[in-house]
Order: C-alpha cells, then sequence, then structure tokens
C-alpha cells in the first residue's frame, strides 16, 4: 500500500510550497513519478487526492503540492494566481522529484487538471525533463474563452473594476479578493440569492458577479461544474437540478476560497517553444503570429471589436520583431471575429495627461510605421467594420482585399480629434484630398465597393471567400522575388515622401543592387538563354535571395 508523507520542497528564496508526497509499495529501487496540481484556486484536498492514491497504487512515485500563496505553501499575497509564477515553481517540482532516490528521473511525468491542465501542457513543451504529459480538460488560451464568456456589454465594467483595483495598490490599498467559489457547502436549493431562477438551473450571467472576471491563461469550474477563465459561471450554462454541495476528500463541506483579482487579462499561453518558421505558433495576448510556410499571419485576436490599445501596439510590435528575425516572405494581416477593428480603445484617454497621451500615440505611430516598412508584401483581409485606429493599421497594407460587406469609416471627428495615425492623408494618397476631406469631416461609412471605386481597397470579394482569396494572394506573392518587392516598396515610399524627382534620384541607389541577388543571377541567364532559343520564358522558382 501507498505510504503518504507530507513534504516542503524551496521554489524561491525562502519560499516553499507544501506538496504530499506518495511512495509506492514496490520492489523497484527507482519508479517513475507524477508531479500533479489543481486548477485555478483548487488545492490537493479539491478532489485530486484520490488520482495520486491510483497512481501510487500502479507503481508510480506521486508529488501534489499547492500552488504558491494557496493551501499549505507559501507566498505572499495569499490566494494570488499568477499562471507564470505557478509554471515556474512546478519546475522546481521536477527538479525535487529528481532529487529523491525513490524517483526514476527519467521517467517523470506531469498532470495537471483544467487550469493547471494548460500549465501541463507548456511544461511538457518548454522543459525536456518531462517525459510525459497528461492534461485533463486543459485550458489553452484564456483569451479565447474570456471572449466567449465576456459579453460585449460586461467589458468595459469588468475592465473599470480592474483599473480601480490598479489605482487602489498604487494608493497603498490591500488588493482586492473576490470568492472564487461563492456557493461552496451550499446545493441549488439553497441558494437563495437570486442567482439561480425558480426552477433552479439557469445562473445568471456572472455567478461571482460580472465585475471580477479577469481572464487568465487557463481556467477552472465553480462547484457547479462550470468553467471559468476567472470564476464567473459563463451566461446560459446550466447548474443541474441535481447539483450537490462542494465537499473536499474527506466528505468535509468547502468553504469559498477568496482570491486575489489581478490583472492577468487576456494572457495566452505559446504552446510550442522553438519550433520552426513552418510550423511555428507564437501567441500573444491579443495579437498572434502564425508561420504558414513563408507566409507570417497576424490575428488581431480580440473580438469581437479588436480595439487597439497599449497590449495590442506591443505585441504587434514583438509580431514584426519575429517577422524581420524570420524568413518570411509575406505577410498577411487579418483579425478573428466579425468586424476588423472599431479603432483605438478610449477607455483611459480621460485620465490620462497630454504627456501620456502624446507618448502612447508616438509609440502607435512608430509601430504602425515599421509594420509599413517591413519589406515584404504585406495584405490586410478586411471583414466588418473598419474604423479608426483599425483602418489606419489596414492602410499600412499593400493590399487591402474586403468583403462585400464591409465598411470603412473615420469616427475621429466625431468625439472632437483626427486620425491621430496618419489616417487621412494616407487615405488621401490612395483616393485623394477630397474624398479623404470629406469622410474624415462626416465619419461617413463608406462600404467596401466604394473604396475599391476610389483606389483604397484592392479587392471586394464575397464575405464567404475573403480568408481564402487573400491567403491565396499572400501565397502568391510568397513565391515571387522578395527582393525586388522591397525595392517597390521603397520606391514608392521615397515617391510619397518627396515625390517623382526624389524617386528618379533614388532609383539606381535601390534598383542596381538587386543585380547582385541570387534570384536575378539565376533569372536573367535562364531568360536570355530562353531567348536565344527562341523559347517561352521558363517560370523562375525565386528563393527571395
Amino acid at each position: 500500500m501507498a505510504v503518504r508523507e507530507d513534504v516542503r520542497f524551496t521554489v524561491d528564496g525562502d519560499v516553499k510550497l507544501g506538496a504530499w508526497l506518495y511512495l509506492p509499495d514496490s520492489p523497484h529501487s527507482r519508479s517513475p513519478a507524477i508531479t500533479m496540481a489543481h486548477g485555478y484556486a483548487g488545492t490537493r484536498e479539491h478532489g485530486i487526492a484520490r488520482f495520486a492514491e491510483a497512481f501510487a497504487a500502479a507503481g508510480f512515485v506521486v508529488l501534489l503540492h499547492d500552488h504558491r500563496t494557496f493551501g499549505v505553501s507559501d507566498g505572499e499575497p495569499r490566494q494570488d494566481v499568477d499562471p507564470w509564477r505557478q509554471i515556474a515553481d512546478w519546475r522546481r517540482a521536477v527538479s525535487y522529484l529528481e532529487s529523491r532516490a525513490e524517483v526514476d528521473a527519467s521517467r517523470i511525468g506531469i498532470w495537471g487538471t483544467s487550469y493547471a491542465g494548460g500549465h501541463a501542457l507548456v511544461l511538457g513543451a518548454t522543459d525536456k525533463r518531462v517525459a510525459c504529459v497528461v492534461a485533463q480538460v486543459p485550458t489553452i488560451s484564456g483569451h479565447e474563452q474570456g471572449s466567449r464568456r465576456v459579453a460585449p456589454e460586461g467589458v468595459v465594467g469588468l475592465e473599470a473594476v480592474l483599473d480601480d483595483d490598479e489605482r487602489a495598490q498604487t494608493r497603498g490599498e490591500a488588493p482586492r479578493f473576490l470568492p472564487a467559489a461563492p456557493w461552496a457547502g451550499r446545493t441549488v436549493g439553497e441558494r437563495g440569492d437570486g442567482a439561480v431562477n425558480p426552477a433552479g438551473t439557469n445562473v445568471r450571467a456572472g455567478c461571482l458577479g460580472a465585475k471580477n472576471r479577469a481572464q487568465a491563461p487557463h481556467d477552472d469550474r465553480c462547484d457547479a461544474g462550470h468553467r471559468h477563465a476567472d470564476g464567473p459561471c459563463p451566461r446560459g450554462l446550466r447548474a443541474g437540478a441535481s447539483a450537490q454541495k462542494t465537499r473536499d476528500d474527506s466528505g468535509r463541506a468547502l468553504r469559498s476560497v477568496p482570491v486575489r483579482l489581478q490583472r492577468v487579462v487576456r494572457r495566452r499561453i505559446a504552446m510550442v517553444s522553438g519550433a520552426s518558421r513552418t510550423l511555428g505558433r507564437f501567441e500573444m495576448p491579443l495579437v498572434s503570429l502564425q508561420g504558414e510556410g513563408p507566409v507570417a499571419v497576424i490575428t488581431l485576436e480580440n473580438p469581437p471589436q479588436n480595439r487597439i490599445n497599449e497590449t495590442v501596439g506591443a505585441e504587434l510590435a514583438d509580431a514584426i520583431d519575429k517577422i524581420e528575425a524570420g524568413e518570411f516572405r509575406a505577410v498577411l494581416l487579418r483579425a478573428n471575429g466579425p468586424d476588423f477593428s472599431f479603432g483605438g480603445d478610449i477607455m483611459n484617454w480621460p485620465d490620462m495627461t497630454m504627456r501620456q497621451l502624446r507618448a502612447t500615440f508616438d509609440q502607435y505611430m512608430s509601430i504602425f510605421n515599421r509594420f509599413e516598412r517591413l519589406p515584404l508584401p504585406v495584405i490586410a483581409a478586411v471583414q466588418g467594420l473598419c474604423f479608426g485606429g483599425g483602418l489606419e493599421l489596414a492602410i499600412r497594407a499593400d493590399m487591402i482585399f474586403a468583403a462585400e460587406s464591409a465598411a470603412f469609416g473615420h469616427p475621429e471627428q466625431s468625439i472632437g480629434i483626427v486620425t491621430v495615425l496618419g489616417g487621412i492623408y494616407r487615405v488621401a494618397e490612395r483616393a485623394g484630398r477630397s474624398f479623404a476631406t470629406e469622410w474624415a469631416l462626416t465619419s461617413e461609412r463608406v462600404p467596401a465597393a466604394t473604396m475599391m471605386q476610389r483606389g483604397v481597397v484592392n479587392r471586394v470579394v464575397p464575405d464567404a471567400e475573403l480568408e481564402k482569396t487573400a491567403r491565396e494572394f499572400a501565397v502568391r506573392v510568397a513565391k515571387g522575388p522578395t527582393r525586388a518587392y522591397a525595392a517597390h516598396k521603397a520606391l514608392l515610399r521615397v515617391w510619397a515622401e518627396s515625390g517623382v524627382a526624389a524617386a528618379d534620384s533614388a532609383m539606381l541607389d535601390i534598383a542596381i543592387p538587386l543585380f547582385e541577388t541570387e534570384d536575378v543571377r539565376k533569372a536573367i541567364p535562364s531568360a536570355v538563354t530562353a531567348l536565344k532559343a527562341g523559347q517561352p520564358r521558363p517560370a523562375v522558382d525565386f528563393k527571395g535571395r
């Protein structure tokens, strides 16, 4: 029969994690081992000890720990959920198992459920010591789950609460705590707080209160069995009339666990580490970069409105860094959700000083201009509404493909400002001054067809074909002479900034180096050979070099 010991191991300075160590009754001197942890706000007492016991009975050494600031583990402030720190601490759990004489260090696996299931996937992808991963109902992306579970009208309230907590802590006040399972220990019939309808089945839109829905990378379940990003119950899920009291492994009713309200909003975890550009996926809070062969696909990941804020700017800059460091030959800019982007997130603007506003917009401008000057063909695929800062980002692409139902607009005048990221004169560059002026002064929603007639949009396609058409075009240009494309962009930029005469002056400085490229050294001789033989010019397999 397995023996259970209480152990503690150091993870950071004086901080130690408390754990149960299960030692199997095994004839082997060194056994395979499993390190385990619970999900969001869970501790070792919350129902998973039975798994550990089963694994130990099967011959595994099992280490079941409480996360930092939870249960018997050290750490302040208590009940503070920090996913990255939990992952780092879990590496120390692996190291602790390696140090045990009973453990075969080459056979250490990791087991996580729900929120911790996502942690287990990260560790499996990034820690080579982990030989096996079991992720039970794992949270892959708190951002995506949160986007589905927080109604658009609830986002403002959520952000306001988070902002208030940030300001309060700046003033020296204690962080806010909210119950992770406020109904723990009570059956559905006992919950007489209006959260359940008379039939005892429907849960209101946020059983912890709609305001405390902080979206972390992983989530867990409330006592009714619902999955959460930070505890609140999603709209439309059902508790089930036969819900029982929440109990721990000893059968005792559990009390509600308060969890620190923390801005871990919309973080995402990169599940693949060190992957090639062909298969690699780099995921970020509000922007993702997907390598699809030679095409880099940048996606705005904050539906339904895909608002532009400082996080979007920073993560777009990170994506640009990866593109510049990689071997991509074309870029596709797209957005998840029904709309491309509503533009800038103005929620914090009233509280910002003029200096802060200027610094923020200057940073946006710098990042957007870096995107515009990528030495690669850039195609934007636009669906739904494309307004304000969203338009100012899309128009920095070399080509815009739009869905038939797409509409474009400059809403800035409706709040008394201008297109602070250069939208009006970039529209004028493509469509002319008079149209750009009318559009900016009226905030008119301009249909995609009109935008194509005016030269702002390159193609308008049926909504259902937008993704396919844009991707196919990106793949097509990615197979072309990438260095020549970069030269074309450089010449057009000189023309846009200084006119035809300046472009003429820069022409040879930009064009002549192309004759030294691998693509040209191969393409021109093959064309000459075909011409001498009276044959059609052969297609060239350009390498972008």
